[in-house]
């Protein structure tokens, strides 16, 4: 399913992590790169090759070796210099051609996360590929992969992300469970904006499966809720959640909230979030025919 992948590491147990669910979710691929990004403001400036720079440098080289020895001797290895984990991540994966980026959960405190910025959600932002964030603690447990979990509404991205779980699923042999959520009805402009609830369940879920159809002849599990809090729950119950990205603008993020982002947060399994567009990889999923599904 995936053949070349982009491994964030920085010495820290969410490289470790990331290298874990990087096997379970490429076990075959051809091509890993581990990647250690160098934060913009410690590197020398234009021109400038300093001691501090030379000390940099032979730092991060150091990890990367010893990143590899530990979980992936035959990695390639890139030492690199950007403003953010994600940028550094997103230009290594666009010159190589990666098909997936994998890191590690933020391991800092909420407080800490506020202080200095969130890695994770760095990577998810505008990400040229998928990403896979690996949840706290995963390189001690990484379970096989044997349900897959995909959010579904309809739409291209969702589409996406169904193609992305349906091809892992048949490379891994797991059961593929598709979950539309049914949330509030959102009403207003972004200032005063509200929402109520859904006031008949039946009815909506209907007009809901009406709506949708089979996705690609397999069928789709509805439910009533707020998007974000429904798949979080149907993480603790798959061995990997997948959703699609919706490169939204600022207004529309802070009025209806991210799922992913929430979800590189709160998912208790590995989570793979999608790029918007994959023409192939549909294109693939559809030569597939029919997926299995519960």
């Amino acid at each position: 399913m995936y053949e070349n992948v982009v491994v964030g590491v920085d010495g820290r147990p969410g490289g470790a992590d990331a290298m874990a669910l990087a096997r379970r979710l490429a076990p075959g691929s051809t091509r890993v790169t581990l990647v250690h990004v160098r934060p913009l403001d410690r590197a020398p400036s234009r021109g400038v090759q300093g001691a501090d720079d030379v000390v940099e440098r032979e730092r991060s080289t150091r990890l990367l070796q010893s990143e590899r020895q530990s979980g992936a001797p035959d990695a390639e290895m890139t030492s690199v210099v950007a403003p953010s984990v994600g940028r550094g991540l997103h230009d290594v994966a666009e010159a190589r051609s990666a098909d997936l980026i994998v890191v590690g959960g933020c391991h800092r405190s909420a407080i800490g996360r506020v202080l200095v910025g969130n890695d994770a959600r760095s990577v998810l932002e505008h990400a040229p590929c998928a990403v896979a964030i690996a949840p706290v603690g995963y390189a001690e447990r990484p379970a096989p992969i044997q349900k897959i979990g995909v959010a579904y509404d309809g739409s291209s991205e969702s589409t996406v992300a169904l193609a992305h779980s349906a091809l892992l699923a048949d490379a891994t042999g797991a059961e593929l469970i598709i979950r539309d959520v049914v949330g509030p009805h959102v009403y207003g402009a972004a200032w005063g904006a509200g929402s109520t609830y859904v006031e008949d369940p039946a009815v909506e879920i209907a007009a809901e499966r009406e709506r949708l159809g089979a996705a690609g002849g397999a069928h789709v599990d509805v439910v009533v809720g707020f998007p974000h809090e429904e798949l979080a729950m149907l993480s603790e119950n798959v061995d990997v959640l997948v959703c699609g990205s919706r490169h939204q603008g600022a207004v529309k993020r802070v009025l209806l909230g991210s799922t992913s982002e929430y979800l590189s947060r709160h998912s208790a399994c590995p989570l793979v979030v999608t790029p918007s567009n994959d023409e192939e990889r549909v294109a693939a999923w559809r030569a597939l025919g029919e997926p299995t599904a519960a």
